[in-house]
This record gives structure tokens, C-alpha cells and sequence, in this order.
């Protein structure tokens, strides 16, 4: 896939007037349910890393006829979604403390949600906290580009929790497009490789994907890199994903979360982090040529 010079045609993820693209499953180039699904694998990628704060709306919300979006705990009380598919007043939120179905399921119910400045990011709050087993997620400061991150997406079996995998190509601050609406948010972009890339777990986000999560793994532990917003075609035909960075809105978390406070983790000295990108095997693509911004061209957008 060309990384330079390239021109966007940008498609949200979900519902947003209208939306253009049906909900599907997240796209992993060689995907196997025994390792890409969260539920019911029996040998899970991210086996041992804790995916507890991570909920799909429920219950029975995360079918393929009734799914409704996501939710990515930083604190007891509050949550990360999308500004463009956020949940609703009284949405239910299903949060598992293990990848088992048959373990313990908190239920959380939404009381209120807002924007982040002007960016597709949603800050929720639920009704009352958590429990102490639902993990909360540190979201990750400065520039990741070229670092590996776990991609989170809809699966086609309940409760619809799918993981792959991609590296960050690029940061770009304050993106826009006509076709994304009037939001303007920091992004990371992070290109389909296909073959290539992270290899049978590169991914590639679908509609139904809006509101999931992008997380670094760090010390064994997952970080919150970004929220997934659109999809993203090139001059060239080349397919890939944009988040909404997390990290880049700390001040207006802090400013709008009450009582609670987000924590946020620098990223690491390049040592740290190139190392893990080779214990997952092969070239990352900090190396190769990036994405030069320039002005997009067209953008559409994909439902859920």
C-alpha cells in the first residue's frame, strides 16, 4: 500500500446520517475464531491481558440485527465511545470479567454522555461504578507512530468481541473532512496491509465497529491508544483505519470528568516499544515511507 502523497476517501463507521456502509466484522487478513475471538477461543491472541473494561451495549445488544456500539472504561464511572454512534441515556453496557462467557458480568446503565471539544470522542458515565475486577484503561500520551497496537472490533458471534492487530502509521493533528461531518479530531491513521503488515492478524475496522478501542500493550498491560472513527481509501485503492487519539484530549477528560480522574501513561523510550514490535514478528512500518497529509478529496462514511 502507498504510503505518500496520498489523498483520503474517509467513511464513518456507523450511522451518521444515514450511513452508507453496513455493519460487518472486524476484517483480520487471516483470521481464525480460536485466536481472534475474544469469547469462546481456545487459544486468544491477547490470552492473560485483561479485556474486562471493554463492553458491548446489552443486553442481547450485541447481535448482528440489534448491535448498538461500544464503551472503553478510564475511570469507575466513565467511559470512552464515539461522538458519531454515541449510547444513549439508559443504554446498557455488558462488561465480562474474563474472556468466559460463563464468569462473572457486570451491567452498567448510561446516565449521561458528551463530546470532547469539537472531537468524534464521547466521554459517558454510567449510573454508579463499576465493580473493582472491571478494568479501567490508562490512555497513552505522546506520538506511538510506527507502534503496535491490539484493534478492537465486532464479531458476528455474541457478544461480538473480535481482536487483531495493526501498526500506527501516521499522527495527524486536527483532521477534517466534509464528509465526517463538522468534527475535527487528532488521529492516528493505520494502513491494511493485505499481505503484509502484522501478518494473519493485521486488521482492518468495518462498520459496527464505531466506539471500539485501539489499545498499545505495555508492561502486560493494555493502553489506550485511540477510538475507532472511520475507514479510509487511497488514490491508489489502498484500505485503512482512522482513531480519534485519546491522549490528545487529557486537559478536556480531566476538565469534564467529576469526582474520578483519568490516568495518563507516557509513551515509552523507543527501546521499550520497538522491542515488542519484534517479539510480534517482522518489519514495522515506522520504517516505511508515511502518509504525507494534504487535503482530502472525498470522504464517505460506514454504518455502525
Amino acid at each position: 500500500m502507498q504510503r505518500a502523497n496520498l489523498f483520503f476517501a474517509c467513511f464513518f463507521l456507523c450511522d451518521f446520517a444515514g450511513g452508507q456502509v453496513a455493519q460487518a466484522a472486524l476484517t483480520i487478513q487471516g483470521f481464525d475464531s480460536n485466536r481472534h475471538e475474544r469469547f469462546g477461543s481456545n487459544s486468544f491472541l491477547s490470552a492473560g491481558i485483561d479485556y474486562s473494561g471493554v463492553a458491548s451495549f446489552g443486553p442481547n445488544a450485541q447481535s448482528q440485527l440489534t448491535f448498538n456500539g461500544w464503551a472503553t472504561m478510564i475511570t469507575p464511572s466513565y467511559f470512552l465511545s464515539a461522538t458519531h454512534f454515541p449510547p444513549g441515556t439508559g443504554a446498557k453496557l455488558n462488561f465480562y470479567e474474563t474472556n468466559s462467557l460463563s464468569g462473572n458480568l457486570f451491567t452498567g446503565t448510561v446516565a449521561s454522555g458528551q463530546q470532547i471539544a469539537n472531537s468524534d470522542l464521547w466521554l459517558g458515565r454510567l449510573d454508579q461504578p463499576v465493580t473493582a475486577n472491571i478494568a479501567k484503561y490508562s490512555i497513552l500520551t505522546g506520538d506511538y507512530t510506527g507502534g503496535l497496537i491490539d484493534v478492537v472490533g465486532r464479531s458476528l458471534s455474541d457478544p461480538a468481541q473480535r481482536v487483531g492487530r495493526n501498526n500506527i502509521d501516521q499522527y495527524i493533528n486536527s483532521f477534517s473532512d466534509a464528509n465526517l461531518g463538522a468534527t475535527i479530531s487528532d488521529v492516528y491513521l493505520f494502513g491494511y496491509d493485505n499481505p503484509g503488515g502484522t501478518g494473519i492478524d493485521e486488521a482492518y475496522v468495518q462498520g459496527g465497529d464505531s466506539g471500539a478501542p485501539s489499545f498499545a500493550v505495555i508492561n502486560g498491560a493494555l493502553v489506550l491508544t485511540g477510538i475507532h472513527w472511520f475507514q479510509y481509501t487511497t488514490a491508489s485503492g489502498g484500505l485503512g483505519s482512522g482513531d480519534t487519539r485519546a491522549g490528545s484530549y487529557m486537559s478536556a477528560l480531566n476538565a469534564a470528568i467529576i469526582g474520578e480522574s483519568a490516568t495518563f501513561v507516557a509513551v515509552p523510550e523507543p527501546s521499550s516499544w520497538l522491542a515488542l514490535l519484534a517479539v510480534a514478528g517482522g518489519c514495522f512500518r515506522y520504517c516505511r515511507s508515511r502518509i504525507v497529509a494534504r487535503p482530502p478529496a472525498t470522504h464517505t462514511l460506514p454504518n455502525g
